[in-house]
């Protein structure tokens, strides 16, 4: 177990910890900017939804990917925008 783990609240069947997946988890408050910062910071996003993957309760089920021809740049730009943070691998509890 890393510092960076999320314990599953009651009712999950999932913690998460590192590594870091390359797909991001974005919080509800700014999950309907995913497309209007990608163009602001422009810069190619992959936007989805966390239909069947469970995500922290206090992230939305927006989540994206970055183009492959995204700069660092216009990464950091898009991160700060959506106070996006990376996404951490799913784990079913022990038990």
């Amino acid at each position: 177990m890393s510092e960076y783990r999320v314990i599953g609240p009651e009712g999950y069947t999932v913690d998460w910890d590192l590594p870091y997946t390359d797909y991001f988890w974005v919080p509800p408050e700014t999950k309907d900017d995913l497309m209007p910062a990608s163009s602001f910071c422009q810069v190619a996003v992959v936007g989805f939804i966390f239909h069947h993957e469970p995500r922290p309760p206090k992230y939305s089920y927006v989540g994206f990917r970055f183009g492959a021809e995204a700069t660092d740049a216009g990464k950091a730009c898009v991160l700060s925008r959506l106070k996006a943070v990376p996404a951490l691998t799913t784990y079913a509890k022990k038990k």
